[in-house]
């Protein structure tokens, strides 16, 4: 954990939802990374930062979506709400 955001998740059975505000700015308004999705659950979210300072890092998102036993996602960190997952693995 990079420490840079604190990530908060709303679940039920069926649903999840993932979004994190920035440590820097903890009023911020907060940033949903993962809306809920009818039948989808994401178990864990993490920041890895980049490796030089302008590299935004990005984060990784375990996820049942389109995998029963779960797979693991990425995302750079800067990118908009609406950005796809990739594989991570």
């Amino acid at each position: 954990r990079s420490g840079d955001y604190i990530a908060f998740s709303s679940a039920s059975f069926e649903t999840s939802e993932l979004g994190v505000v920035p440590t820097a700015d903890p009023t911020a308004p907060p940033r949903i990374l993962h809306p809920r999705k009818e039948g989808v659950l994401v178990q864990s979210l993490e920041h890895i930062r980049g490796t030089v300072p302008a590299d935004p890092g990005r984060f990784l998102m375990i996820s049942d979506e389109d995998a029963r036993n779960g797979r693991l996602l990425q995302r750079r960190a800067d990118a908009p709400a609406d950005a796809p997952w990739t594989d991570a693995i």
